[in-house]
């Protein structure tokens, strides 16, 4: 979440409107004063006793936006039949998922910090070449929408996360059945833009 832009701000109780304990996901009964160190930390002002205003949050956050390790998006998977999901999880987690003889994939298990609320997120699958060896054999689709069988590139555009997860998924189910791409995943909360090469579906059989 963030704390609003202006308007009433409340200390503890709950998010109407977003209040500091539940911005820094302490329990509602906590008790919270405006010296303590994870308070002064959201607001961006200075140690202990130092004066501050409680407009200092308006507009905060305590989610952190950013890769939790340095992996990249990467999967290369063989069989018959086989697939691949990459899952950016509304949470704020990801999950890399494979099936078939054989295979490996790869990715950061998530996508903020602390986990729990991609509010106000949005993602972007950009892949800048596709090769298919044999176009409109695999199936891929990228947040819902299949990705033609000629395409040679395909950007999704940002797509927000609205609360729900955002799949990519392929899949291939007979001899000669190929797709592959690269490219770069995005994700902006509207402030912070992180980004992570993407070297991903190889269905191969």
């Amino acid at each position: 979440m963030t704390m609003p832009s202006s308007g009433p701000l409340n200390m503890g109780g709950t998010t109407t409107p977003q209040s500091v304990a539940n911005e820094l996901s302490l329990g509602l009964t906590t008790t919270i004063s405006m010296n303590q160190a994870a308070v002064r930390t959201l607001a961006g002002v200075g140690g202990s006793g130092t004066p501050w205003s409680m407009n200092s949050l308006y507009g905060q956050s305590n989610r952190i936006v950013a890769f939790n390790n340095a992996d990249t998006f990467s999967s290369s998977v063989s069989g018959a039949p086989c697939s691949s999901t990459l899952t950016f999880l509304a949470n704020g987690t990801i999950t890399a998922t494979f099936t078939g003889a054989g295979g490996w994939s790869s990715a950061p298990t998530s996508f903020i910090s602390p986990t729990g609320s991609t509010t106000g997120m949005s993602i972007r699958c950009n892949w800048t070449s596709i090769t298919q060896s044999a176009p409109g054999f695999a199936t891929v689709s990228v947040f819902g929408t299949t990705v033609s069988t000629s395409a040679t590139s395909y950007d999704s555009g940002y797509v927000s996360f609205s609360g729900v997860d955002k799949v990519i998924t392929g899949s291939s189910s007979a001899v000669n059945q190929e797709f592959s791409a690269t490219g770069i995943i995005y994700i902006t909360d509207g402030t912070t833009t992180i980004s992570r090469a993407f070297d991903f579906f190889e269905f191969q059989i």
